[in-house]
């Protein structure tokens, strides 16, 4: 098993590994001049395997269009004209798009990377703006030239907006779309090609938690310390939420008793697609179980509960509001004196980066080791039974368990059989990849 390695998780620094060491030993060991860019397989054989991950559960996002659209490799099929492909039909608009970015990487100095990510939002949002649109409206440049119709521009970018908001996986992924838009009307107005930035206000229409998510994770030692200073079993429940299952701030007041199964070897819950953005699936418990049980035993003596796992204490039968179970962590935090680098207070975008990070870690390891090195699998294809198997996810399950059980007590972490009873013997786990940092 190879040491483990860090990996960025942010856009920029993945173009930057893309180009810097990936393609380049891809093109001296690729025997094929038709083929731009490595294939899963070939990433695999190259040792860069946890790309695909990292670009599926980070940005959902595939291998091709990572190297196509970001790093800006031209596909294998056709050779490209040294133009960006736009997602919209107008010439004006996209004229101005193309300009925007040429003209902010000679004069602001973006790198290739900052303008290929750019690129890649705003084409995003042009897609998104055309689909909410009525098909005889004004183009985007002309619309916001127009007084008369700044208003219809401004509520369908609203709309823009929040569509590509409910797919993204942060606030602050959705966030980077709005800059983005607002930096291209911003550029125009300074060029005098419109009068104003009609959509300058437009991030007091939501109401983003821009908290650190993406940036900055808990430790998992400081896993440890939250659960040492709770006491009440509202506030182990959102410790478990927010790090251990890894749900969203806004969605962990939502969980319901009717999405968990029980039986003797597990407990699981089940996430639709409405219920968890971009995470639909099953969650295996594997911290806390004997609290959820508790929580559901106290709550089934209220006629009027409603089922939420976390109910409003002044209404039983309603969820309780996402900033109070918000506060609770933080205040457990507070308590704790677990604070983020800089000092501040985290919030539960934090404990969720703690979520992703040990996950990575997991995956990292799984996809080292070696039955899967004989799985055969094509481009943007998963490996044929591993990735989306039952017994794949028993290993991911695994690997995450040993990395709770080394900062959270015995009776934190669940004597669970969810695990196949081979696995801990069949493969050999260096204790190395569960060590805290």
């Amino acid at each position: 098993m190879g040491e483990y390695r860090e990996w960025p998780h942010d856009l920029d620094g993945l173009v930057d590994m893309a180009r810097n060491e990936i393609l380049p030993e891809f093109y001296e060991m690729n025997d094929d001049p038709t083929r731009k860019y490595p294939t899963v397989k070939q990433l695999g054989q190259l040792g860069y395997r946890n790309l695909n991950w990292v670009l599926h559960n980070k940005h959902d996002m595939s291998v091709k269009e990572f190297f196509t659209m970001i790093v800006g490799v031209t596909d294998d099929v056709a050779e490209h004209d040294g133009t960006r492909d736009w997602d919209y039909t107008d010439p004006e608009t996209i004229a101005n798009c193309a300009k925007y970015l040429d003209w902010m990487q000679q004069y602001r100095e973006w790198n290739d990377a900052t303008v290929d990510t750019t690129y890649y939002y705003l084409n995003r949002i042009l897609r998104e703006y055309n689909a909410v649109v009525d098909a005889d409206s004004e183009n985007l440049i002309t619309a916001a030239q127009n007084d008369d119709h700044r208003t219809e521009l401004y509520d369908a970018m609203v709309k823009t907006i929040h569509t590509i908001r409910q797919d993204a996986e942060t606030d602050n992924s959705a966030y980077q779309y709005l800059l983005a838009i607002r930096g291209f009307f911003d550029w125009l107005s300074r060029r005098h090609v419109i009068d104003e930035n009609p959509i300058k206000p437009i991030a007091e229409e939501f109401n983003f938690d821009l908290d650190t998510e993406g940036t900055e994770s808990l430790k998992p030692v400081q896993l440890g310390q939250l659960w040492e200073e709770a006491t009440k079993l509202h506030e182990y429940l959102v410790i478990i939420g927010y790090i251990c299952w890894g749900v969203r701030r806004q969605e962990l007041p939502a969980v319901r008793r009717s999405q968990f199964e029980f039986d003797d070897n597990v407990m699981r819950i089940e996430f639709e697609a409405h219920q968890r953005k971009n995470d639909a699936g099953t969650v295996t418990v594997v911290v806390g179980r004997g609290i959820i049980e508790e929580q559901f035993e106290r709550l089934d003596s209220h006629s009027d509960w409603n089922g939420h796992l976390l109910p409003d204490p002044d209404d039983i039968a309603q969820p309780m509001k996402k900033r109070d179970a918000a506060d609770i962590f933080r205040d457990v935090c507070k308590r704790a004196d677990v604070t983020l680098d800089d000092g501040s207070l985290p919030s539960p975008n934090n404990g969720r980066a703690l979520w992703h990070d040990m996950n990575a870690r997991a995956e990292g390891v799984l996809m080292e080791m070696e039955y899967t090195e004989d799985q055969a699998y094509e481009d943007d294809e998963s490996p044929l039974d591993y990735q989306s198997s039952p017994r794949k996810e028993n290993i991911r399950q695994l690997l995450f368990k040993k990395r709770v059980q080394a900062v959270l007590p015995d009776e934190a972490v669940t004597d669970n059989r969810i695990i196949a009873p081979d696995l801990e013997q069949q493969y050999s786990f260096d204790p190395s990849n569960f060590a805290d940092d």
